[in-house]
């Protein structure tokens, strides 16, 4: 990259250690936002640069960009790139969200409706349908969840929480109800994305996925509908609590 802001990429970046290779690219972009030295606005390299900067593979620098994204920390541009929040310093993942709830209310509680709705209905089959397999799948996601939580890690665990979703529509047996769950999925803005951030939640949501599943394996089709409501519905009272708040937004110098 000539002449822009990461001619020194390569003091930036450096090599990733051997741990869960894509958390380490997580971590490693994270600590130069929190140090300063990446901004809002900038743009990250492109995935090739970061694939030699930091000498792993590009599904690896993917996935790391999504869960990153899935965060609500970066953008990414069709056609231009990853950039950082723009919003990343002005304002923390509790105040995006509530600003967000506060400016576009009807828009978010009718996609939660609509993402009932569906997974209502996924959830159902899949306490019918759902393979083994499926199953194993779903348990697996649930347990790294659950490492995410006890350990904090809360950019993995919004990346996860979107997998578990996902796969539910998979596990609906329903090729075409799966692929519009993912499709929606995808339309969540990021700060409701980031909703993980907000003390607390994180388990309630872990607790309410346990419902989830526990609902499925057990073949209760009843009860896999009404634990997947109560866990879109106590997301929507979170939500409307936030709204409610009377916290300032500090004004932007």
């Amino acid at each position: 990259m000539q002449g822009g802001p990461f001619m020194d990429n390569n003091e930036l970046f450096q090599a990733v250690k051997k741990v869960r290779v894509s958390d380490g690219v997580v971590e490693q972009i994270l600590g130069l936002i929190e140090q300063g030295r990446l901004k809002p606005g900038d743009q990250l390299p492109s995935e090739r640069e970061l694939v030699e900067l930091l000498r792993v593979g590009r599904a690896t620098v993917r996935e790391a960009l999504r869960m990153l994204e899935v965060q609500g920390m970066i953008t990414v541009r069709p056609g231009k790139g990853a950039f950082v929040a723009d919003d990343i310093n002005r304002i923390s993942g509790h105040e995006a969200i509530r600003i967000w709830q506060m400016e576009h209310a009807n828009e978010i509680l009718d996609l939660l409706e609509i993402r009932e709705a569906l997974e209502r209905r996924a959830a159902y089959h899949a306490a019918q349908r759902a393979s083994k397999n499926i199953i194993k799948e779903l348990q697996e996601v649930f347990d790294e969840a659950e490492q995410c939580v006890e350990k904090g890690d809360i950019a993995r665990l919004g990346y996860v929480d979107h997998r578990f979703h996902s796969l539910l529509g998979k596990a609906s047996g329903n090729p075409a109800l799966s692929q519009i769950i993912d499709a929606l999925g995808e339309t969540m803005p990021s700060p409701i994305r980031s909703i993980q951030r907000l003390p607390g939640r994180g388990k309630q949501s872990l607790e309410e996925h346990r419902a989830i599943l526990h609902a499925i394996m057990n073949g209760d089709a009843e009860g896999a509908e009404v634990a997947v409501s109560e866990h879109i519905r106590s997301l929507c009272e979170l939500l409307k609590s936030l709204s409610n708040e009377s916290s300032v937004v500090p004004e932007v110098k």
